[in-house]
Parts: C-alpha cells; sequence; structure tokens
C-alpha cells in the first residue's frame, strides 16, 4: 500500500535522519573530517575505540558498558566493529596487551611482578594473560621484559 513501510524501513529512515542531525549539531572539524572518510559510522567508531582506550585497565570493561557510554545498542556497537573487521574482546585484548607491553618495558615497573601487572592491565586471569600474550606477540611476558631489559642496556 503506498505509503506505509514496515518497521525495518522506519528504523533505517529513523537512523539516517538520526546520523543528519547529529553531523548537524556538531560541527567540528572532527566531525566533518569523519564525515568525509566514512560517514558516522567513523565517527561512531571513534566513540567506541575511545571508550575502550578509556577503560583498558578497567576489568569490569564490557560490551554492554561500551553501548551504554556511547548511547549505542550493543548490536549495534558490534556491527561497527564487525565492519571495522573487529570485534569488541579483540580491540580490548589489544590495548591490554599493548599497556601491559608499556609496563612491562618500562624500569619503573621492573618490581611488578608479570601478574600484577595482567592484573593492573584489566586481566582477571593470569593464565589468560599469558595465552593471549603470547599469541600477539609470539613470546611470554617474560620473555618480552628481558628482551626490553636487554634493549635499554645496550
Amino acid at each position: 500500500e503506498c505509503g506505509r513501510s514496515d518497521g525495518r524501513a522506519d528504523a533505517i529512515m529513523a537512523g539516517h535522519l538520526a546520523d543528519l542531525v547529529v553531523l548537524c549539531l556538531h560541527d567540528s572539524s572532527d566531525t566533518r573530517e569523519v564525515a568525509k572518510t566514512g560517514g558516522i559510522a567513523a565517527l561512531r567508531l571513534k566513540a567506541i575505540r575511545s571508550y575502550i582506550e578509556d577503560n583498558t585497565c578497567n576489568p569490569n570493561a564490557s560490551l554492554m558498558g561500551c553501548a551504554n557510554a556511547t548511547g549505542l545498542s550493543r548490536s549495534y556497537v558490534q556491527h561497527v566493529l564487525e565492519a571495522a573487521g573487529t570485534s569488541f574482546v579483540a580491540e580490548l585484548k589489544v590495548a591490554r596487551i599493548s599497556q601491559a607491553c608499556f609496563m612491562l618495558a618500562r624500569p619503573e615497573c621492573a618490581r611488578m611482578s608479570v601478574a600484577d601487572i595482567a592484573f593492573a592491565c584489566g586481566f582477571a586471569d593470569l593464565s589468560t594473560f599469558n595465552r593471549s600474550f603470547r599469541a600477539t606477540l609470539s613470546r611470554t611476558p617474560s620473555d618480552f621484559r628481558r628482551e626490553a631489559e636487554t634493549f635499554a642496556r645496550d
């Protein structure tokens, strides 16, 4: 029937209208650049990654927490990350491993055990940390620390 649409079309149209409103109300250089390079999805990806960066060391960081903080639905956060070729868990793991590398290489953290660093970086379990670290960097955290110490001395 003319003039009627299904709920999915209405939801898509509402999403597009919301995107336009956001772009109009946030007239910043960041927003204009994002609009040129990937639209509102890129802006939302930036917000999601910002949440992950801000909550890297929070052991309670979660997909639902990210959705709430960014004002998006859980499924939309997943969709945005999938479109970028990643997932919430993968992004958070990379951020935590990066933070662990930073701490393992810092002389100020030399007295911290690997376990203390793992927990400080948001990992709730040492074996998960060790497994993730090895899978990501092909070495153990202890090996990484030794290599960083050797590099710093040379």
